[in-house]
């Protein structure tokens, strides 16, 4: 009798994993991702610069930095049309809208132009 209850119980159990499981993988079925290089003019690759995205009409917003070989990826991304800001230190900030599709991963490269110097001048009125 004993012998029956655990076998019922790992029986449940097995089917309530398999439930899970299978759960977890369709939810993963309507997502899709993003995946960028980052370089400057000169076509050197950019490390460290901060991309962010947002998912347009929503409150989606997330950000993650580049690697040594100036990429960076979003995983999970539910499907729509993102903007996606670029910024690095002595750079001017690149920005795109980029659409993500279910089951793919969107690739884009983004180039950076250096920062350019500003100056201020004050004019003075002669008299």
């Amino acid at each position: 009798m004993r012998g029956h209850t655990l076998r019922r119980i790992h029986i449940v159990f097995l089917v309530a994993l398999t439930s899970l499981t299978s759960n977890l993988s369709k939810a993963q079925d309507f997502q899709g991702g993003l995946a960028g290089l980052v370089r400057d003019s000169s076509g050197a690759l950019v490390s460290e610069a901060t991309a962010t995205v947002q998912l347009l009409g929503a409150d989606l917003k997330r950000e993650t930095r580049t690697n040594s070989n100036g990429e960076f990826r979003f995983n999970a991304l539910p499907p729509g049309d993102y903007a996606i800001t670029v910024n690095a230190k002595g750079f001017g900030q690149a920005n795109a809208t980029v659409p993500v599709q279910v089951r793919s991963v969107q690739s884009i490269t983004v180039t950076l132009i250096p920062a350019t110097l500003t100056q201020t001048v004050n004019v003075t009125a002669g008299a």
